[in-house]
């Protein structure tokens, strides 16, 4: 009997608020992301190496298992280096100059959410997109049922709990 696939799924929403002046663009999703990585490999890195490549921490460091997720060791099935990251960051401006990011963790990708929280707000401080615009963490939730647009407080000290993503049926043929 096949077992349905299980692919657990946190879902956090960080809203921030501007602290300097600026102006966000429309399409702020790749400035976040790599606001994101500079700060989590800022966070993250023992070596100070200018890459990852041939690091001894590679399979243990957050910044190369969330943003460079390398193969797992021993695997030899699959024909690339590198497997498809753990997370998904959304970034959408709202009416009143909040940025709201999504950020969606995948599978293994839960064990991530403490340190890309902190690495998010700490890019935020830093400044994001062109003007620098500097953001304070206003509030972060998780939804609460998965996929249902509810999202509930993550109060200090609590945790995202991850849910089993929804599969469609399989096809009759």
């Amino acid at each position: 009997m096949l077992r349905e696939p299980h692919l657990p799924v946190t879902r956090l929403r960080l809203r921030l608020s501007p602290a300097s002046p600026g102006c966000a663009t429309a399409f702020t999703g790749s400035a976040w992301r790599g606001a994101l990585g500079h700060a989590l490999r800022r966070l993250s890195c023992r070596t100070g190496a200018p890459t990852c490549a041939g690091c001894g921490f590679l399979h243990s460091c957050d910044y190369s298992l969330a943003f460079e997720t390398p193969r797992p060791p021993g695997d030899k099935w699959l024909s690339t280096e590198s497997v498809p990251h753990p997370f998904g960051l959304v970034a959408l401006p709202d009416a009143v100059g909040d940025q709201v990011l999504t950020l969606a963790l995948y599978g293994t990708g839960s064990q991530f959410a403490a340190v890309l929280m902190y690495a998010l707000e700490d890019a935020a401080t830093g400044g994001v997109g062109p003007d620098r615009v500097c953001y304070r963490l206003a509030s972060v939730g998780h939804e609460r049922p998965l996929g249902s647009g509810t999202w509930l407080p993550l109060a200090d000290g609590g945790e995202a709990q991850s849910a089993s993503a929804a599969w469609p049926p399989a096809p009759a043929q």
